[in-house]
């Protein structure tokens, strides 16, 4: 009875801290007995280059940068991030000869970070964590050593700060992150959960607005070289041109920029029938049309706004799925609620499915006579994501703009 009162009260990170022990031990004892740990991670369906690929651009060009050369137009690196990176120049050590010594460091940190902003999780919350955290999209951030990863780190401690109610600190580690990297921006969203009034909300929301515009004039030169340099890739990613860019790669009988323009006109009918629906069932009906968990109702609001942003950028490797780990936690609790259940059960269904299709692509020369059936699976549930998270973006944004929940 002991034993098992024990092990009913167990923090279940520890067994997700043991699931990752395993899976790494496992690549290490490939390395050790076979040479080779990149021929395991590939039967797992993460493609592995050994030497932290992404972080090793990064270096690069912030090495270029300190010798007075562009890092944008030097043939042996092709830096695609914003100057400000530079900054990082001044932690010791963060430079290229050091580059497998980061990129380890960044792992522990990585999921030291995920283990903290969990909080404690009961065993079988334990579980599915597991079955979540150690897909190929998520370790596919973690092999490359992906900059996505510093992002991931920002937020946690963005989330971290608003937990213990510094909201401005807060703030300054979310618009960094934005400055770094663009599209997190979007979490700002999390400003109308967090405003106790409408002015206070127009005036951070406009000042945030106001410094990001500022800041993307000042590094529009900057910007031109990135969106021509910046790697784009329409297998094992996500966004609304990934799918017409596969069934064109199957047949040409239609021209891709026909296909593209098709992806782009069912997002802006979806998202502007989303948005009606949802100013109508916000003034019919005076209920809140969601229940959060006051806990980690902020961090679902960020990891699902980057989501949706990113999805509507066009097309993102399957390491950025890494932000809808901040949305695993509310997704647990409305799971225990019933009348939410079947709501969390699919989108928790949808989540496996998408990031571990690198491993079921990897495995379908045995199980399919033809990978396309998987592709446009994910593709499917990736949209069917999309638009689970903007009917719900949508919905919140209605009723908190539309009713007095923030006070006038």
């Amino acid at each position: 009875m002991f034993l098992k009162y024990k092990f009913q009260n167990l923090d279940g990170r520890w067994i997700i801290l043991a699931a990752l022990i395993i899976y790494f031990s496992i690549l290490l004892v490939a390395e050790i007995f076979f040479c080779s740990y990149e021929k395991m991670w590939s039967f797992l369906g993460v493609q592995s280059f050994r030497t932290f690929l992404d972080l090793k651009i990064l270096l690069c060009g912030i090495d270029e940068y300190l010798q007075n050369r562009d890092p944008y137009t030097w043939i042996k690196c092709t830096y695609n991030y914003p100057l400000l990176w530079v900054v990082f120049s001044h932690i010791p050590y963060f430079s290229l000869p050091y580059l497998n010594q980061i990129g380890i460091s960044l792992i522990f940190l990585f999921f030291f970070g995920i283990l903290a902003f969990i909080k404690r999780v009961s065993i079988s919350d334990s579980l599915i964590y597991c079955v979540l955290l150690l897909s190929p999209s998520i370790m596919l951030a973690v092999e490359r050593g992906n900059c996505d990863v510093i992002i991931f780190l920002l937020i946690v401690c963005s989330l971290f700060f608003l937990s213990k109610g510094v909201k401005s600190i807060s703030y300054i580690f979310l618009l960094l992150s934005a400055f770094l990297k663009l599209y997190p921006i979007a979490g700002f969203i999390y400003l109308l959960e967090n405003s106790k009034t409408k002015k206070t909300l127009f005036l951070i929301g406009f000042g945030v607005i106001l410094l990001f515009v500022f800041y993307l004039l000042a590094i529009q030169e900057q910007l031109k070289p990135i969106h021509k340099i910046h790697p784009r890739s329409f297998f094992l990613s996500y966004g609304i041109y990934t799918f017409p860019a596969r069934i064109y790669a199957k047949s040409t009988y239609f021209p891709l920029e026909v296909l593209k323009m098709g992806a782009l006109i069912v997002t802006i009918l979806g998202c502007s029938y989303f948005i009606i629906v949802s100013m109508i069932s916000t003034t019919r009906k005076k209920k809140n049309l969601y229940e959060a968990e006051p806990t980690f109702f902020n961090s679902y609001l960020i990891g699902s706004s980057i989501f949706v942003s990113t999805f509507i950028a066009g097309n993102n490797f399957d390491y950025r799925l890494i932000f809808l780990i901040f949305t695993f936690p509310q997704l647990l609790y409305w799971f225990r609620l019933p009348h939410l259940r079947n709501k969390s059960l699919i989108q928790l269904f949808i989540l496996g499915f998408i990031l571990w299709s690198p491993f079921i692509l990897a495995q379908s020369d045995h199980l399919f006579s033809n990978s396309f059936i998987v592709n446009l699976l994910d593709e499917v549930l990736s949209w069917i994501l999309f638009f689970i998270h903007v009917k719900f973006l949508t919905l919140y944004i209605c009723q908190k703009l539309m009713r007095d929940s923030i006070t006038q």
